[in-house]
């Protein structure tokens, strides 16, 4: 299974279990329009309890600053889906999608938690409960490598935006 994704929003995004339909998708693209990334859909991702199994993405806030230094903030928060996993329906965004923006249209939107948000203090509660995980030394570290060598390969494609290599403070992410 293979996942299509625009920049950012969850907008446009569309899953499929077909290479053929993907690569028509991508055909059917104007000259010039969006990039779309192409990636392999999660099967077996880790699901949280409550509701029978929710998918959930994980965001954090990323400091750089004018030395290119980066600084992970040590929290952040979960976006969790209001239905339970089930890779019969591909199409139904309410399983597949975190996206507040998609999320917020389901009629139960927050029943689980607040805003379909858990923050990290509730979900490390969660892998102590639930899982052989442990936040600080399993999940956190990964994070760290993930955010340091996705903004090192960005880093000259950054720098090179007008108006952003001449920034004198930071920006956050």
């Amino acid at each position: 299974q293979t996942c299509a994704l625009p920049i950012s929003h969850g907008d446009r995004i569309f899953l499929s279990k077909s290479k053929d339909e993907i690569l028509s998708h991508l055909a059917d693209q104007r000259e010039n329009s969006s990039p779309w990334l192409v990636q392999k859909y999660c099967e077996n991702p880790m699901l949280l309890g409550g509701g029978g199994g929710r998918k959930f993405d994980m965001r954090v806030w990323v400091l750089v600053n004018d030395n290119f230094d980066i600084f992970l903030y040590n929290q952040g928060s979960c976006r969790t889906s209001c239905e339970k996993f089930d890779l019969e329906d591909l199409r139904n965004k309410f399983v597949h999608l975190t996206n507040h923006s998609i999320q917020e249209g389901h009629p139960d939107f927050g029943k689980f938690e607040a805003d379909a948000e858990m923050f990290f203090p509730e979900f490390e509660q969660f892998l102590d409960d639930s899982t052989d995980f442990n936040m600080r030394e399993d999940i956190m570290p990964q994070i760290e490598q993930v955010v340091k060598t996705t903004l090192l390969a960005a880093k000259a494609r950054m720098e090179s935006i007008d108006g952003v290599d001449d920034y004198r403070s930071f920006m956050l992410f």
